[in-house]
Formats: structure tokens, sequence, C-alpha cells
């Protein structure tokens, strides 16, 4: 699964890397700290990842999973400039690009369950998703949101 995730994404990630630029960067990296985090901090709550072909070095998470972090933010962040596109004035266009990234992620809950029911990863909780939703939204949005930084900043760096 791990080859068909790699095959089928770096494309994409090239592509939203070509678009978006080393913003895309920062949400691989952010991906890369939440999930040495999960797998430290939370080793007992968190999530796992039972099949691991290609672990990231010195830790038991799979490379694909921050590539995969890394396409979600491209896919939200892209979808979001667009919409933000309709809007000429630079304040009110960064306005609405950080608030339809911050809607756009409530597909984090399905990316989830999707992740789980594949047997990607599982919860270490017998409580499952439905008692997590908050977390889980919280995790997707800080990956998005640090290859939004970026985007934003670059609204007010452009001349009128």
């Amino acid at each position: 699964m791990e080859i068909a995730i790699l095959v089928a994404t770096l494309p994409f990630i090239w592509y939203f890397f070509r678009k978006i630029g080393f913003s895309l960067i920062a949400s691989m990296v952010v991906a890369t700290v939440l999930e040495i985090v999960n797998e430290t901090v939370f080793a007992d709550v968190g999530t796992f990842y039972p099949k691991v072909m290609i672990p990231f070095p010195f830790f038991n998470f799979p490379v694909m999973i921050v590539l995969l972090g890394g396409l979600y933010s491209g896919i939200i962040n892209f979808a979001a400039l667009k919409v933000s596109k309709f809007f000429k004035k630079r304040f009110l266009s960064a306005s609405v690009f950080l608030l339809s990234a911050a809607l756009m992620n409530i597909i984090s809950i399905l990316i989830e369950s999707v992740g789980i029911y594949s047997g990607f990863w599982v919860h270490k909780q017998p409580s499952g998703i439905s008692a997590i939703y908050f977390a889980v939204y919280v995790y997707y949005l800080l990956i998005v949101f640090s290859a939004s930084v970026f985007i934003v900043s670059g609204f007010f760096h452009k001349k009128s």
C-alpha cells in the first residue's frame, strides 16, 4: 500500500510544489514533527501504523504519512487560493483564504476515518474516531495552516 501511495502522491506533490512553493515543505515538516510527538508523547493513546514498509529514520511511522500530509495540505491550500482569487482586496482575499482552508479542513474527519478503516493506521484507544473529532481537526489544521501562513504572507508582499 505504501508503494502505491508513493507512486500516486509524488506527481501531485510536485504539482502543488510548483503552484504554492516552499510552503508545502512547511506542511511536511509540521506533519513530521506531529508524528514524532504522536509517537513519543502520546505513545499510549495516539495512533500507530501496523504495516510500515518505509519507516521514517529512527521512528516507526511511515514516510508516506508525511507525503500524505503534504498532499492534503497542498489540496486544501490550492483550493482555498482559488476561492480567495474572487476577491480583489488583499485583506479580504487573505481572510477568505484562511476561512476557506479552515472550513475545507473538515474533510480531515473523513480522511482519518478512511485511514482507520483501511487499516493504514490504528487508534490505540478503543473509543475510535468519534471521541476525538476536535483533536483530529486541530491536528490536520496545524499541517494545513503551516503552509497557509506562508501563502498569506505572499498576499501582502505582492505589489498592487
